[in-house]
């Protein structure tokens, strides 16, 4: 792989419709309020595979690869539920525990890691689904504020997981490159 044409890609479940115009509501407050703009660099997602660089070839070996994966698979939802964080760093919308999507993520891991060695050393940390609205830029000064404010927030919806997307980071954004959608079963 040559370093110089190498780009950065993650996988991830995309939030649609008007569930993400509500998140991106939510982000764009958190810019505002507690100068925290991170958020605002993707679309609402929830990530499966963290960010990896690799040539750009790898495109169309992942448009292979990841079209009959995820087309085994049929929709299923997701609740999402309140607030949580990171340490210090990171609020997010919560997922409630869902197994379906913690298999999803394992399933897609090893499917992945049986090609791409350089899969698994992105997840050396446990797998932990949530929806980001503010990090990376949440500096401390406005961390315990947001947080104040956000623990007590209520955020209740449910959202049905029908596709995958895989992201490509474009100048400082992420942009979706392609959709995969799950199976109609």
């Amino acid at each position: 792989m040559s370093l110089d044409k190498a780009q950065l890609y993650f996988i991830a479940l995309v939030v649609d419709g008007l569930l993400s115009e509500k998140i991106r509501e939510i982000q764009l407050y958190c810019s505002e309020e507690y100068k925290s703009k991170k958020a605002l660099r993707s679309p609402p997602h929830i990530t499966l595979i963290p960010p990896f660089r690799h040539d750009p070839s790898i495109e169309i070996i992942l448009e292979k690869k990841l079209t009959p994966f995820f087309g085994k698979y049929a929709s299923f939802i997701v609740e999402l539920n309140g607030f949580g964080r990171f340490d210090s760093r990171t609020i997010f919308i919560r997922p409630e525990k869902n197994s379906h999507l913690q298999t999803f993520q394992e399933d897609l891991r090893n499917y992945l890691s049986e090609d791409f060695s350089f899969i698994e050393s992105t997840l050396s940390r446990e797998y932990n689904p949530h929806v980001t609205v503010a990090s990376g830029d949440l500096s401390k000064k406005y961390f315990h504020p947001a947080w104040q404010e956000f623990e007590k927030k209520t955020f209740n919806e449910t959202w049905t997981v029908s596709s995958a997307h895989l992201l490509k980071h474009v100048g400082k954004r992420w942009n979706p490159l392609m959709e995969f959608t799950f199976s109609s079963v």
